[in-house]
């Protein structure tokens, strides 16, 4: 009687159809692939992201500078009304940053480093140490003022040729022209058989205000006005 013995084969012995080996291989690689496209992509969104950010950041934070400028050219423009009785107009005040006359060599920047007989603001309050190139004088600028974090200084000048009484023989203001004659009621057009008389030396003078604002990040904006009361 013979005997008849079973062997019996380990999975792992078992023949493998042929390629599977290579298409294995294939899909990890195009899992790789996938992998760094995503991640490609995912940088994109967050950079993108990012850059929509800080551009609605730029955009309030210089929108916050320009409000608190004009915040300080409020408060000058309160200044000249509250002085505008009696001959305090016609003198400088330089502790309120007020000066009589137009100034005509005023450089509010600091920039034209190239001009020695320029005069500039010191609005630091450092004597101008940190002006560059030579200047002729140093002018104090106001008081702060600060709103939200951003502090600013204004420098308003009368746009008179001398101090004193504006109306004085001798001295010229420029004041805005005004008619001094009937208005002429032809609104279609032109009529030059009407013609108006512009102009009235007794006029009140025209004010320039300039303000520096140097925002929470320390950017510096400067700011200028023309006014009249």
């Amino acid at each position: 009687m013979a005997l008849v013995t079973e062997i019996a084969v380990p999975p792992r012995a078992r023949r493998r159809a042929p390629g599977a080996r290579h298409q294995a291989g294939s899909s990890l690689l195009f899992a790789l692939i996938a992998l760094v496209l995503l991640a490609l992509a995912a940088i994109g969104v967050t950079r993108s992201v990012n850059t929509g950010s800080l551009i609605i950041g730029n955009l309030a934070f210089k929108q916050e500078v320009a409000l608190a400028g004009d915040r300080a050219a409020e408060a000058a423009i309160a200044w000249i009304q509250a002085s505008a009785s009696g001959t305090t107009l016609q003198a400088d005040a330089a502790a309120s940053g007020y000066y009589s006359t137009s100034l005509d060599a005023l450089d509010p920047t600091g920039r034209l480093t190239d001009v020695a007989t320029r005069a500039v603001v010191d609005w630091d309050m450092d004597s101008c140490a940190g002006v560059g190139g030579s200047f002729s004088s140093c002018i104090s600028p106001s008081n702060e003022v600060n709103v939200s974090g951003n502090r600013s200084r204004y420098v308003i000048t009368r746009l008179c040729a001398a101090a004193g009484d504006p109306n004085a023989v001798g001295n010229s203001c420029m004041s805005p022209l005004i008619s001094s004659g009937p208005d002429d009621q032809n609104r279609a057009g032109y009529d030059y058989s009407k013609p108006i008389s512009l102009g009235d030396v007794t006029a009140a003078p025209l004010y320039r205000i300039v303000v520096r604002t140097v925002g929470a990040r320390g950017t510096t904006s400067f700011t200028e006005a023309i006014v009249h009361m």
